[in-house]
């Protein structure tokens, strides 16, 4: 209500700053119109007529003398605009655009739409600054303050230098997707990397969003760059010709946000890179052609995943690419195809790679996880027949050789969950197990699991057991032999 009763005083609040030397001024028509409707700003039947004829302006004003003339305030529809949800009274034969740009008049995310009609019959350029809109006639002329204005708008920290605004993440050796932007009249550039955008922002319609002209696209132009950083002299990638027409273009209607725009071409880039019948090495923005170890070291892999890789790699023809530099990462896109080849680089063994693939396959784990596990099984398989083959062993030489290749194979963890497990038995093979948790520093807050009798029983084995469980595998049947000898079982191995 507030601001109808200032334009029903004022109409000069809907007549833009003059930024051209016009021989002719289409606003000094249209303002000496809207004074033709303000001298019946307290007539509201004839205003409702001036709402229903005449220009989209002209009808606009006249709903604002309505709204003047008001004693409460008008119902309020809500329209879903790029520059954000706005409300306004909806009066007469006027298009909702004019209608909101004339109702918000004093705000430059809409009041660019009041212009329209007379900039699109005219061949006007309009644009909406901070401080009201600005007619630059016929002839498009940015304001350079008002590409500033713009950016610093944005969730990015853009920097200038000279006639170009900077994405703060560029860098000497920048490499992946980049949108340029070039407002042409204001002799300014705007580029951003594919690693800033965001999903919020667009930034070409954050631009021209603030122009209403004929042919608003007429004054920028848009590009796309895709960056590698080539260890190769002969690179394939500078060859291709990523296609960005379409992108491009619902970009700017809007359908794609700056990130959006970002990834739908690097995964166009991507399917070019792809069509590239050859071996092509591509990690994080470096192209290393087909040079396998140079790939494989910028992956920084440990040595088991070095050999999947060499093993799995000198397989495939054709394009690998990939974001991040990791060997798992690598080995995923290969995994269901060549995971049991990558497994037996690392067991050296067959039939037990197809046995930890199949177990594995569908368990979701990355490939490191199962090739690390592939790794420990077949270090537990070779320490197992290192050691001798003891069969018909009594139960307490039963007992204390499976203790002992337990913590060789599983370590001290799994142990002490055996043993913690194993209370079940005659004092000598308690005297052992606890014998066995002392030997490994774990016998601490388990005292209660034995009587006094199998303590200090365990406490004379502790070194018996200790021997045991690290001798070399040549004395492994001696040292089993001194432990039952010690604790008096009598059992012969």
């Amino acid at each position: 209500m507030k601001k109808a009763r200032l334009l029903a005083k004022e109409p000069e609040h809907l007549i833009p700053d003059c930024d051209e030397d016009c021989k002719r001024c289409d606003f000094d028509r249209v303002l000496a119109k809207l004074k033709r409707i303000q001298a019946f700003k307290n007539n509201v039947k004839f205003l409702q007529r001036f709402a229903k004829t005449g220009t989209q302006m002209e009808r606009a004003y006249a709903v604002m003398l309505v709204l003047s003339n008001e004693e409460k305030a008008p119902f309020l529809g809500v329209a879903k605009l790029p520059g954000g949800e706005v409300s306004y009274a909806q009066r007469g034969k006027v298009k909702k655009e004019v209608l909101i740009g004339v109702q918000h008049f004093d705000d430059p995310r809409f009041n660019i739409l009041a212009y329209s009609e007379i900039a699109l019959k005219k061949r006007l350029n309009l644009y909406s600054t901070h401080d009201g809109i600005i007619c630059t006639g016929m002839r498009a002329r940015y304001p350079k303050k008002l590409v500033a204005d713009v950016l610093q708008g944005t969730d990015y920290q853009f920097r200038r230098d000279g006639d170009k605004y900077l994405c703060p993440t560029s860098q000497k050796d920048e490499v992946g997707a980049r949108l340029n932007i070039e407002i042409i009249s204001a002799g300014l550039s705007v580029s951003l990397w594919g690693n800033a955008a965001s999903e919020k922002e667009n930034i070409y319609t954050a631009l021209a969003g603030k122009v209403m002209s004929k042919n608003v696209d007429a004054d920028f132009h848009l590009s796309l760059d895709f960056f590698l950083k080539c260890e190769s002299s002969n690179c394939s990638i500078g060859t291709m010709d990523i296609r960005t027409k379409a992108l491009l273009k619902d970009y700017m209607t809007g359908r794609f946000s700056d990130k959006a725009l970002m990834d739908a071409y690097m995964q166009e880039a991507r399917a070019q890179m792809k069509n590239i019948n050859k071996r092509l090495l591509v990690v994080s923005g470096r192209c290393y052609e087909d040079d396998l170890p140079a790939f494989i070291d910028a992956l920084k892999p440990s040595k088991i995943e070095r050999l999947a890789l060499e093993r799995v790699l000198e397989t495939v023809h054709r394009p690998v690419i990939v974001d991040s530099a990791t060997a798992s990462s690598v080995l995923s896109q290969f995994w269901e195809d060549l995971g049991e080849v990558a497994i037996d680089a690392v067991v050296n063994d067959k039939a037990l790679a197809k046995e930890i693939y199949a177990k594995n396959r569908d368990s979701g784990k990355p490939p490191s996880h199962v090739l690390r596990l592939a790794k420990n099984v077949r270090d537990s398989k070779d320490i197992l027949a290192r050691l001798p083959k003891l069969t018909g062993l009594p139960p307490i030489a039963a007992f204390a050789d499976n203790i002992s290749r337990v913590y060789r194979v599983d370590g001290k963890a799994e142990t002490v969950r055996e043993l913690e497990k194993a209370q079940k038995g005659d004092t000598k093979t308690k005297a052992i197990a606890c014998g066995l948790l002392l030997a490994i520093d774990s016998l601490k807050g388990k005292e209660w699991l034995f009587t006094k009798e199998e303590l200090d029983y365990g406490k004379y084995l502790g070194e018996f057991c200790k021997s045991l469980l690290e001798c070399d595998e040549k004395l492994y049947k001696e040292a089993l032999q001194n432990l039952l000898t010690a604790s008096g079982s009598g059992v012969v191995v």
